[in-house]
């Protein structure tokens, strides 16, 4: 099989040219494990404070423009979103919960119901081979009692 040779382009967070592994890699080897680090070192530490600086750029996060705990902009919450997606899947993998039933669900056993006036007017009708509206009629009429 054919190696590709890639052109080589720049990064889209340091401005470094680089050589991607694949055709839709944006963001150099560096940056990609500088972020992943940073972001992971928070995690596993459980820190929500609010950052003074941006993980991505290390600019310091305005308040007042963008309201992040961890990005200055959109766009670098998006370039931090990128870059991170594939480790919050494999990290999500190995903590999910499996579901556990507790217990099988018990069927409701029926119970048979009462015979009411219906019910034995519908067997009256049938042992005589009529239809129910022909007993009835028969019934008030006075013929079948």
């Amino acid at each position: 099989m054919k190696k590709i040779e890639r052109k080589p382009i720049s990064c889209g967070i340091c401005g470094e040219t680089f050589v991607p592994s694949s055709n839709c890699q944006k963001y150099c080897n560096d940056c990609k494990d500088r972020i992943k680090k940073e972001y992971a070192k928070r995690i596993e530490n459980e820190d929500t404070t609010r950052r003074e600086t941006c993980i991505v750029c290390g600019k310091v996060i305005d308040r007042k423009a963008y309201n992040s705990k961890l990005a200055c902009s959109i766009r670098c919450a998006h370039i931090l979103y990128a870059v991170t997606d594939k480790w919050r899947t494999m990290r999500r993998g190995v903590t999910k919960r499996k579901y556990v039933k507790k217990h099988e669900p018990t069927r409701v056993k029926r119970v048979p119901k009462k015979n009411n006036r219906l019910d034995a007017d519908i067997a009256e009708a049938r042992k005589l081979g009529l239809s129910y509206g022909m007993y009835m009629v028969q019934k008030r009429a006075g013929v079948i009692e």
